[in-house]
């Protein structure tokens, strides 16, 4: 099966040539409805490059080896750990009925950890197994809603309406085609070992 680096190496050979039919769409289209749909920023198109080729090895987060899952188990139980130690400081900040010489943060940084690490294993447990429904289009569809939608929450305000219209589509587009790439690339080898 393709390992990182092909499924990495794929995503960056291949970008460009993303980058490079959308110019031509660009350049070639006069009709002023179409072209105003294909506008983009160029910082959008470096931001797709990092999305494209992350996406091009996303889908094996279901692999318990993975680079992709390790990232995500470590940001789970990172986020919840923090997420957890504010909220409990925020609470006995609050509710003063505590001894003052108990040493709140540490007391509540150690149980956010021991809540961060469950977290990891809970997410390491429900983790479908390798090559299964994450391994498809519909993931793919549901990974690049994600990504586009995501963008669109965090930029809404910041941007001209349909310049971030442009930039969540550009974004989703890249992330979708970049797991689909994935996709394609186990399947394809998949069917030249069977041949073989």
């Amino acid at each position: 099966m393709p390992n990182f680096k092909t499924h990495i190496g794929s995503g960056i050979g291949l970008y460009p040539f993303l980058v490079l039919i959308h110019e031509l769409a660009r350049l070639n289209i006069k009709n002023e409805r179409i072209l105003q749909w294909l506008i983009v920023d160029p910082v959008i198109i470096a931001v797709g490059y990092a999305v494209f080729v992350f996406s091009a090895d996303a889908p094996d987060i279901d692999h318990p080896d993975s680079i992709v899952q390790r990232i995500a188990r470590l940001l789970v139980g990172i986020v919840v750990t923090i997420m957890v130690f504010f909220r409990l400081y925020e609470y006995w900040n609050r509710h003063k009925s505590f001894d003052q010489k108990v040493p709140l943060i540490s007391l509540s940084f150690f149980i956010a950890v021991l809540v961060g690490v469950f977290a990891t294993l809970i997410f390491t447990h429900f983790m479908p197994r390798h090559r299964g429904v994450i391994h498809t289009v519909w993931a793919g569809t549901l990974y690049a809603l994600t990504i586009a939608g995501g963008h669109w929450l965090f930029q809404q305000g910041a941007l001209q309406r349909q310049l971030l219209i442009n930039h969540t589509i550009f974004l989703g587009v890249s992330s979708f085609l970049g797991y689909l790439l994935h996709i394609s690339l186990d399947r394809l080898v998949t069917r030249i070992r069977k041949k073989s």
